[in-house]
């Protein structure tokens, strides 16, 4: 399994969210130095999400991101206020080893078609969710919108060359109470030839062992790492 250690980027920090509001953030520190950090504690990947970009696409953190894209030798996953291919286009020229897609892939399909043309396999697919009886509904705008079922989004890019999803149980982000392992279990069952990545909810060691014994793909830990649950190394070793 692989560790995505991870940073959201706000007004120019890292920070995290409790379970994506705006209003219920802890800020933690410089971004160019727990790069560093996650770098030097032996981490070959990372996730980074530009949180200002996110809300406004207008507001991309773009200098920022160039600046950590350049400066470091991680693996990058990155995304936040991609809206258009160029805005793809501009990440991986960049350096960035795979761009994160979100809400345009609920909210407007069309234009989801076109960056799957023109990035295939670079892209991750990212569904944040609401567990619902044993069903996935996919949330939008602030996750206030329901915008269909987790699976049939799944199975509308999978002929596009969909390799990769990034799934997010809403209720876990940010509590550091475990992973929804029911869910992850599903996805891993549905759709073996998929890379599935568990993000939200991992507050310990043992919440990374049972995503291994899923097993999931990779696992996305963030709060849990600012908050010194655990290092980087160990998780590694759980890993």
């Amino acid at each position: 399994m692989i560790l995505y250690p991870a940073i959201d980027l706000l007004d120019g920090r890292c920070a995290r969210l409790r379970q994506g509001h705006f209003d219920d953030k802890t800020v933690y520190g410089i971004p160019a130095d727990q790069l560093k950090a996650f770098e030097d504690a032996g981490a070959k990947c990372v996730h980074i999400v530009d949180l200002d970009g996110a809300k406004d696409p207008a507001k991309r953190q773009r200098k920022l991101v160039a600046s950590l894209l350049k400066a470091t030798k991680l693996k990058v996953q990155i995304g936040g206020g991609v809206r258009t291919v160029d805005d793809a286009r501009e990440l991986l020229d960049q350096g960035a080893e795979r761009v994160v897609l979100g809400s345009v892939l609920a909210r407007e399909p069309e234009v989801g078609a076109h960056f799957f043309e023109n990035f295939g396999t670079r892209l991750t697919a990212a569904f944040d969710v609401r567990v619902e009886g044993k069903g996935a509904v996919v949330a939008v705008s602030g996750w206030q919108r329901a915008a269909g079922a987790l699976e049939t989004l799944i199975e509308s890019y999978r002929p596009l060359g969909l390799s990769r999803v990034l799934c997010t149980d809403i209720a876990k982000d940010g509590m550091l109470g475990g992973s929804n392992l029911e869910l992850y279990r599903r996805l891993v069952s549905s759709y073996p030839g998929l890379e599935i990545q568990a993000s939200g909810g991992v507050g310990s060691l043992d919440d990374l062992t049972a995503l291994k014994g899923v097993p999931v793909h990779s696992a996305v830990v963030g709060k849990a790492l600012y908050e010194k649950r655990f290092t980087v190394q160990e998780a590694l070793s759980r890993c």
